[in-house]
């Protein structure tokens, strides 16, 4: 049998050869008294091919037999009893539900249980593609793993993931099946709508849970919000511990509290920092929040880091009076500092030392520094005209959400043309554009009434947050599973995410969890990892010059992945059902086609006789 049948329109090259060996150039002989009267050999044959008698050399056979073998070869030759092995494809659902603690065993270990027992069942030579749900299918083992393989592999698998889409892995593993059975196991009857050739398990039990549901950290408060998942009262033993940045150990007992919940009641605990505490610094320290042990131990424990600074550095040049019509200060002395409204305004702002390297100035120019944003007050003397409305936002933009622009005067010099993006415009006349890192403004603060109004705040809180959102590092730090980690750089920087402590069933393969790296020099949006715990982000300079680099400074950021949200908290529906299909076992071919490698190989090794023979190195010795 022949599984490429085209392949076999080779074996033409078996009469091509007898051709070639049938008419061969017959050379003239030539009667001569020396060799020395030829100046060079005449190598030409005038008399043309001509027909002869097939002369049965050893170069002849070489080459009979490499083009039928290649032939055979190329059309794909197999054994008509050739065997196809079972294809067993399991889909193993890797929510953070399916390691939920029963009394007697987890949810995952019934899962590892029943798989391990369906692969031993297996028949001789069968083969195991093995997958697991995630944002992207994980391949656990194979495609088409040996059994010993794919059982070891189980080790391997932490469920720990929020809710997620399947659609991708169930795909992937239709595909390996050929359109043919596969199966799924996971704790309770999918929601979505299956094909028909899944086979879904479901192994699990319903029970009582309580948990983290969120997190929030600043730099003087811890909230933690805890929700009783199930439908009787239960009591929460919260205690929080600060641990130790060299070795994230549990160095102290922060706090314990216990509290008690009505059935499905969420609360949110909260912890002040003191900021003169001798023994912790507040700002800086971390964090590890647990409850009492019950049915998911993923929820019980959460780690809480710093949030990233981001301190914006503000300046303004104008003049005292103008910085007080502009509302930026609230004094119109020279001696009063210029923006102490704005600063106060914006939290975790300060006032730039250096103009040129502040992150948001307010002047009558734009500043020559790349970095430095502006809002540029165009003034200019000229006409004047009042606007009262309406007026057009730029639908979207996050520099004029929230504002209503209703009930006041603006007063702008129709003169003007603003260049750039129209953010506000009074009809045709932009009255605030953007292009770019610039934001001009068509204003006259002394006969407007914008300042006076709470639009004018927002306006200038909303550039703020802005500017602060394309500060260089993460964008937040406390992150949720399955979130992506936003990073912005100004510069070409490398980056690495480390594990320093794990939680949940993570910790026990703690060294199996590698480091993963990245190279960016703007915006990176990072998928966090999949094992909820504590992560060191490191971020050093990357240099072509080797001697740069290893003088360049790694700034370590540290980096929190909880399990929240509460959806994979809810244990109340899991369940132990099961759904067959109809469709055949998967099959795959496993044996090694032996007879198209010997063919292939007896082929080369005719050809390499056959150039052996020509060459002249084998005459003599046949």
């Amino acid at each position: 049998m022949f599984t490429t049948p085209l392949g076999l329109l080779a074996l033409l090259g078996v009469p091509l050869v007898l051709a070639l060996h049938v008419f061969r150039r017959r050379f003239v002989p030539r009667e001569i008294s020396a060799l020395f009267l030829w100046q060079r050999e005449d190598r030409s044959s005038p008399a043309g091919r001509r027909r002869q008698n097939l002369m049965r050399s050893p170069s002849l056979w070489c080459e009979l037999i490499a083009a039928l073998a290649i032939g055979l070869a190329l059309g794909g030759p197999r054994s008509c009893g050739t065997p196809r092995a079972e294809h067993l494809v399991v889909v193993l659902d890797s929510s953070a539900s399916m390691s939920a603690q029963t009394q007697t065993d987890s949810i995952s270990d019934r899962a590892r249980t029943l798989l391990a027992q369906r692969i031993e069942d297996l028949p001789p030579g069968s083969r195991v593609s093995l997958l697991a749900t995630g944002p992207e299918p994980t391949v656990l083992s194979g495609p088409l793993a040996m059994p010993a393989e794919a059982i070891a592999a189980l080790d391997q698998w932490h469920p720990a993931l929020g809710t997620h889409d399947w659609n991708e892995s169930l795909a992937l593993a239709a595909e390996l099946a050929s359109q043919e059975r596969y199966t799924l196991i996971t704790d309770a009857r999918p929601s979505m709508p299956l094909g028909p050739n899944l086979e879904w398990i479901a192994i699990g039990e319903a029970l009582d849970n309580l948990g983290f549901v969120d997190v929030l950290r600043t730099p003087t408060e811890i909230h933690l919000v805890v929700q009783n998942f199930s439908n009787q009262p239960a009591r929460a033993d919260l205690r929080v511990f600060e641990l130790d940045p060299a070795t994230s150990r549990q160095r102290l007992e922060f706090a314990r509290t216990s509290f008690d919940l009505q059935p499905l009641e969420r609360r949110v605990h909260k912890l002040a920092l003191p900021e003169d505490s001798p023994a912790i610094a507040a700002r800086t320290a971390l964090f590890r929040a647990t409850l009492e042990p019950d049915a998911l131990a993923l929820d019980n424990e959460v780690v809480l880091v710093p949030p990233p600074l981001r301190r914006l550095e503000l300046t303004s040049p104008f003049q005292p009076d103008i910085a007080k019509s502009l509302g930026l200060s609230t004094d119109a002395s020279a001696s009063a500092p210029h923006i102490d409204r704005l600063l106060e305004l914006v939290p975790n702002s300060r006032a730039a030392l250096i103009s040129e390297r502040a992150d948001l100035t307010i002047a009558g120019q734009a500043s020559p520094s790349p970095n430095t944003w502006s809002l540029v007050v165009s003034n200019a003397p000229g006409a004047r005209k009042e606007f009262i409305g309406p007026f057009l936002l730029a639908a979207g933009d996050p520099i004029v959400a929230g504002l209503s622009l209703t009930g006041l005067v603006w007063s702008a010099n129709p003169d003007i043309q603003l260049t750039g993006r129209p953010l506000i415009s009074a009809g045709d006349l932009p009255l605030l554009t953007r292009s770019g890192n610039t934001l001009s403004l068509n204003l006259d603060p002394s006969r407007s009434t914008l300042m006076q109004t709470p639009d004018w705040p927002i306006l200038l809180s909303n550039l703020a947050e802005e500017r602060r959102r394309f500060l260089p590092g993460p964008e937040r730090t406390n992150l949720r599973i399955g979130e992506d980690l936003s990073i912005r750089t100004l510069e070409r920087r490398r980056l690495s995410l480390t594990p320093k402590l794990l939680l949940g069933p993570a910790a026990k393969d703690a060294k199996a969890l590698s480091a993963r790296s990245a190279v960016t020099s703007d915006w990176l949006l990072w998928a966090t990892p999949q094992a909820p715990g504590l992560y060191a982000l490191a971020s050093a300079l990357e240099s072509p010059n080797i001697e740069s680099a290893s003088q360049a400074t790694s700034e370590t950021t540290w980096i929190a992945v909880n399990l929240l949200g509460g959806g994979e908290s809810d244990l109340r529906h899991l369940q132990t059902s099961k759904t067959e299909s109809e469709a055949r076992n998967a099959t795959a071919d496993t044996e090694p086609n032996w007879t198209l490698a010997l063919l292939a190989g007896l082929g080369l090794l005719a050809v390499l006789l056959d150039g052996l023979f020509v060459s002249g190195q084998l005459r003599g010795r046949v």
